[in-house]
């Protein structure tokens, strides 16, 4: 057979005289020969249906046509070539991976090769016919809307290279074929180690035994494959380290159920995610509901959702209302925790692009931090402002299409941070819908039943939101099941549990056991106590279910400024609040927030407020004078640093939406924007005679023994006493009559008042 019958011959002329082509081929004496025996075998491979076959027969024409300066007749194979590779994209699983196999069968032929340091190991890499092959038909499968395997799937979602895809194919091979690991890891001789080194993968890959650049660079930590976390690069130890030649590999735990055709619920659980797993209850806000269900139509185009919400119950039955078809893939996070490849957020991402959902991460409450020493100028607590800007960088780096349910304390950051960000912002729940909440969870706990004055009880508490009611039910039920516990004493503890470990180290919580019996005041004041607990309770309907939070966007603080003589029960006031609203209040602790450090003291500022908001706890800042002091006149480095401080403090006291209750002796010490921004200013007075005599007859206990006759008008007027020296007597006289065994007279509580009056260096009248 001659040259130009080789190019000229048809297609049946050919297949007839299949074996004189072979003979040519095989005798061929230049490279234009070769060319047009390649074209030959091309067009019968074409026409028995082997298009893979064609595809390469045609590239290998065209190859060896431009080699010899026919530039034209190269075009033109090129073109036959573009023609077959239409019916390249993998059929299914199956074909993919007898494709894969056969480029890695040629490469392990070429390990041999090099493995065994013969001439024909090269420098640069090997060229493979399969690898071409391979390519070519993966690029037509990712040219396709919805890829129908897995692995392109990946590739498709996550833009990754070829090279990419083929390093995950062989690492798939060689944790599920103990064949394919055993040969592979033999070529460099890594048998023993827990995972094949990167520098062996990048040797067998390239199929000349060379650690090029262009390999090397899949297992930098700026990679889409080890930024994903589809590739896990770990020490000698298993433990997971930075990137390196001898680094060794696996798959990620998601990409590795992925490509394993694992079912849709164990790519979830891998990824450490769950469904969002709430059913509405009653109707959300219909513009709100829009907002999120055009995000979740067109996510990727829209960047980032923020539902800023104190709880997290709101904001998933809204997404679960609005979901529609589109599926929900849900991670959460904590404050604190660290973002790298393998965490769960990076997962969850990934897990989220994979299953075609989309994510929603749920910020919860930061955990409780165990005191701690510290070194001197450093502080131990978590620092949300940072933790959240590094949560936002997590996020950008993974792209967009993310809901997030955050707190509304690292709204501004993630602002600041992600772009473009949409915003809905949730306000405390209302009473209604509370109700709702807290009568499903009963009835899910068959405790249907409840007494209508603890409900009530737990409804007015400002510790209660949709994220404690279900925990509030379960304890409720647990002592009703062990008969132990009333339903007060059951919301108190929940509460304390909620918030005594929060506020480790930053303040101390008070007693609460107090109650207006307790309170011996004139009657104005008694009539302003009430009236914060009529702000406080009502608060919610007045400002969201009336309308005024959109007619006063700030200034809807509940702070009050308890100013008197010492003693005239000023904490003890701030305690039966919080009795009152079933919640507790604490002290803060001023030698644990102010700091000589520029920075510290608005930094401890905001762990105090972020900490009483989510708790809903009564904060109390006793001598509120030393921090709420009058700003001065900028006239040195340390005049403007404190004055910083304060207008810090002005701005939290304003955004706060708890309640903060100040104490001081010396009201004229208070900045007066502070007293301008505090609603109640309660004014405690020191006490009459009458007043002082019925403290007397308050403070003492119903169990307290007594002899003869007390005479509380005597004491009380007689005794010019506070509250805390009335108090301090009482106790010096009942020690007294305890070391006795024997009942309180009146001549005890004389002396004792005399002993008290003596130290206290007060005039006592004949």
């Amino acid at each position: 057979m001659r040259l130009e019958e080789v190019e000229t011959l048809d297609l049946a002329e050919l297949e007839s005289r299949w074996d004189e082509l072979r003979a040519f081929i095989d005798n061929v004496t230049d490279q234009r020969e070769l060319a047009a025996g390649c074209l030959a075998l091309g067009r019968v491979h074409q026409g028995a249906g082997r298009f893979e076959e064609a595809w390469a027969a045609y590239r290998e024409a065209a190859r060896h046509y431009a080699a010899c300066g026919l530039a034209q007749k190269a075009r033109g194979c090129d073109a036959l070539a573009e023609a077959v590779g239409e019916h390249l994209p993998f059929a299914s699983e199956q074909d993919l991976d007898a494709a894969f196999d056969n480029l890695g069968l040629a490469l392990i032929e070429r390990g041999k090769s090099w493995h065994s340091g013969s001439p024909a190991e090269t420098d640069r890499e090997v060229r493979l016919l399969e690898r071409e092959v391979f390519r070519q038909r993966l690029q037509r499968s990712l040219a396709k809307e919805r890829p129908c395997t897995r692995v392109c799937t990946l590739a498709s979602r996550l833009s990754l290279e070829p090279e990419d895809v083929e390093v995950l194919l062989l690492l798939q091979r060689m944790e599920t074929d103990a064949r394919w690991d055993r040969t592979v890891r033999a070529l460099g001789h890594e048998e023993f180690l827990p995972a094949p080194s990167a520098r062996l993968l990048c040797r067998f890959l390239s199929g000349s035994g060379k650690v090029s650049w262009e390999w090397a660079r899949r297992f930098s930590l700026d990679s889409p494959l080890v930024r994903w976390g589809l590739v896990e690069l770990l020490n000698p130890t298993n433990e997971s380290r930075e990137a390196g030649p001898w680094a060794s590999v696996r798959l990620g735990p998601v990409a590795l159920a992925f490509l394993s055709h694992a079912q849709r619920e164990e790519v979830i659980r891998a990824a450490g995610g769950k469904e969002p797993g709430v059913e509405p209850v009653g109707d959300g806000d219909s513009g709100r509901r829009e907002r999120i269900a055009a995000f979740l139509r067109d996510g990727s185009k829209l960047g980032y959702l923020l539902l800023s919400s104190p709880g997290r119950r709101e904001p998933l039955e809204d997404l679960a209302a609005c979901a529609g078809p589109t599926s929900l893939l849900r991670c959460d996070v904590t404050p604190g925790e660290a973002f790298h490849p393998q965490s769960p957020l990076v997962r969850c991402l990934l897990a989220a692009r994979l299953l075609y959902a989309v994510p929603v991460v749920v910020v919860n409450q930061p955990q409780p931090q165990a005191r701690r020493e510290v070194e001197e100028g450093t502080h131990g607590a978590l620092d949300l402002s940072s933790w959240a800007r590094s949560f936002a960088s997590a996020l950008a780096s993974c792209g967009g299409g993310v809901v997030i349910v955050a707190q509304r304390e690292i709204e501004a950051d993630l602002c600041r941070s992600l772009d473009p960000l949409q915003v809905c912002t949730y306000a405390r729940p209302s009473g209604r819908r509370l109700e709702a909440r807290l009568d499903a969870a009963l009835a899910h706990h068959d405790l249907s039943g409840l007494d209508i004055e603890t409900k009530k009880a737990i409804l007015a508490s400002e510790a209660v939101d949709d994220d404690t009611v279900d925990e509030l039910a379960r304890e409720i039920a647990a002592l009703a099941r062990s008969g132990m516990g009333d339903g007060s004493g059951v919301l108190r503890s929940v509460v304390r549990s909620r918030t005594t470990s929060a506020f480790l180290g930053i303040a101390e919580r008070l007693n609460t056991n107090v109650g207006w019996e307790d309170l011996v005041l004139p009657d104005d004041v008694l009539v302003t106590l009430n009236e914060i607990i009529t702000f406080a309770r009502y608060r919610d309907r007045v400002m969201n279910e009336w309308g005024f939070a959109q007619k006063m966007p700030y200034g809807r603080a509940l702070s009050a400024l308890f100013h008197g003589p010492p003693g005239t029960g000023k904490t003890l006031a701030a305690c039966v609040l919080a009795n009152d609203l079933g919640v507790d209040v604490y002290r803060i602790d001023l030698s644990q927030i102010v700091s000589k450090w520029v920075g510290e003291t608005e930094k401890n500022l905001a762990r105090v407020f972020d900490t009483a908001s989510r708790s809903k706890a009564i904060i109390l800042f006793d001598e509120a004078d030393s921090l709420f002091g009058k700003r001065t006149e900028v006239r040195t480095a340390v005049d403007r640093y404190s004055n910083l401080e304060v207008n810090y403090l002005l701005q939290r006291l304003e955004d706060f939406d708890g309640v903060t209750v100040l104490t001081t002796n010396f009201p004229e010490n208070i900045d007066s924007a502070f007293k301008r921004r505090i609603r109640f200013k309660v004014a405690f007075p020191f006490p009459d005679a009458q007043l002082r005599s019925s403290m007397w007859r308050t403070l003492i206990p119903p169990k307290v023994p007594q002899s003869g006759r007390l005479d509380f008008g005597y004491l009380g007027a007689a005794f010019e006493f506070a509250g805390a020296h009335i108090r301090n007597a009482i106790l010096r006289a009942c020690f007294r009559a305890a070391a006795e065994d024997r009942g309180i007279t009146q001549a005890d509580l004389i002396e004792a008042a005399r002993a008290e009056a003596k130290e206290a260096g007060i005039l006592v009248r004949a």
